[in-house]
């Protein structure tokens, strides 16, 4: 309970120092969500209209300590999200950016997250960075390619059905 106040107060005198919001406000903050966790806080001030995802994320950048980026609308490459099982993505709110240099860029909303980078490592062979994002921009972002990969199975199985069809048209052809 005192390491999530403490964190609510940190995240908080961040907001404040960026003015983000007011001294007031930040207190306030403390109070109403100090046994809460830092994503509560995130969507809460995007629901409220109290910061704008910009703010949010530069807030949780020098909160983590580590760049940022987000997510909604970002081209995320397809064959490398799919190196990873989406029941990892979504259990750890993770999501691969980039495999280049022998080095992963993941986007997380808890880069500090025990253990993370020591999980990611089972499916790759590169260094591990961690980024922070918005918590439910990256389930949106997971959500997203987990209904393109069943969309995609699908038409895949569809055109394997239609060329089996297609081979025994053929083949009846030929007998006649």
């Amino acid at each position: 309970m005192a390491a999530a106040r403490t964190a609510v107060q940190e995240f908080a005198t961040i907001l404040a120092q960026q003015k983000t919001l007011t001294e007031a406000q930040s207190l306030s903050l403390v109070d109403d969500f100090s046994d809460r966790s830092i994503d509560a806080i995130v969507d809460f001030l995007l629901e409220e209209g109290l910061a704008d995802k910009e703010q949010v994320l530069q807030a949780l950048s020098a909160f983590y300590k580590t760049p940022f980026l987000d997510v909604s609308g970002y081209l995320f490459e397809h064959n490398l999200v799919h190196d990873f099982p989406v029941d990892f993505l979504k259990s750890h709110c993770a999501i691969p950016m980039s495999d280049e240099n022998d080095i992963i860029v993941v986007i997380t909303n808890n880069p500090n997250q025990e253990g993370l980078k020591e999980k990611v490592e089972q499916y790759t062979d590169s260094i591990v960075e961690c980024w922070v994002g918005i918590q439910q921009d990256i389930f949106d972002a997971i959500e997203e390619f987990s209904v393109k990969a069943v969309t995609e199975d699908t038409f895949e199985a569809d055109d394997q059905l239609e060329d089996e069809e297609n081979n025994v048209r053929d083949q009846l052809n030929n007998l006649e």
